[in-house]
């Protein structure tokens, strides 16, 4: 298991020693680098670092661990070349994955609870933070859905200057749009502006009329429904990285 909450520990503690089976807490591995490239460094064993985010880290360890298990167990095939060549090939459609759309590249991300916000600040506000290719504020294509938690979502994401275009959630129960609107100026007052739209395609192309700068960072998120919707009309599952 990766990190678990404290709080919650004990809980799975218990459901483990219900069902007598051994337990392994697994630690993050460590980031490393090689000809320039993402790698990852799990007690002693490296690894191409294809997917995006810091979370990797710990997913990542999980999968090692569970794959070294496995050798444990019999499954000599699974040689340290065979493992380092899946971990490069691994992708993960709709979690920071970026995709050209128009002529402009778009970063799609479910972001649909808390945690998932959180994983998606952590690597868009490091990237324009620290990075002078972008600037310094973000367009966010957002739909949720009317069960999510949204004041967290978007105390998460939103930053000063930012723009958030609301969207409806195609074939689901959406969140309404005027109400969202309403509490992102009220959670974020400091935002360019806040507008709502009929289809998220709409709103990405006001995002690249209104603000005509190629140095701009655009998300689309909020649901792994509106993400795969995005990704089924444009015919788009393959990963594209930055």
């Amino acid at each position: 298991m990766g990190h678990i909450p404290a709080e919650a520990q004990p809980v799975f503690r218990e459901r483990i020693a219900e069902l007598h089976c051994p337990d392994y807490w697994i630690d993050p591995a460590m980031a490393t680098e090689k000809n320039g490239q993402p790698w990852a460094n799990w007690q002693g064993f490296e690894y191409p670092l294809a997917l995006l985010g810091n979370f990797q880290l710990q997913n990542s360890a999980l999968a090692i661990a569970a794959l070294q298990e496995l050798q444990q167990q019999g499954w000599d095939k699974l040689t340290p070349e065979i493992i380092q060549r899946g971990m490069a090939k691994a992708v993960w459609p709709g979690r920071l994955q970026w995709v050209d759309y128009n002529g402009q590249k778009i970063l799609l991300d479910g972001a649909h609870n808390p945690a998932a916000a959180a994983a998606l600040a952590d690597y868009t506000h490091h990237l324009v933070d620290h990075s002078d290719h972008y600037l310094p504020t973000i367009t966010w294509v957002m739909g949720m859905l009317s069960t999510k938690e949204h004041d967290q979502i978007f105390r998460h994401l939103l930053r000063p200057g930012d723009r958030l275009l609301l969207v409806p959630v195609p074939d689901h129960d959406s969140g309404d749009l005027p109400g969202l609107e309403r509490l992102a100026w009220q959670i974020m007052p400091e935002l360019r502006e806040v507008k709502v739209f009929d289809d998220c395609f709409t709103a990405l192309e006001n995002s690249e009329k209104i603000d005509g700068h190629s140095q701009k960072l655009t998300v689309l998120c909020g649901s792994l429904y509106l993400v795969g919707h995005f990704l089924k009309k444009i015919a788009i599952f393959s990963v594209s990285y930055f």
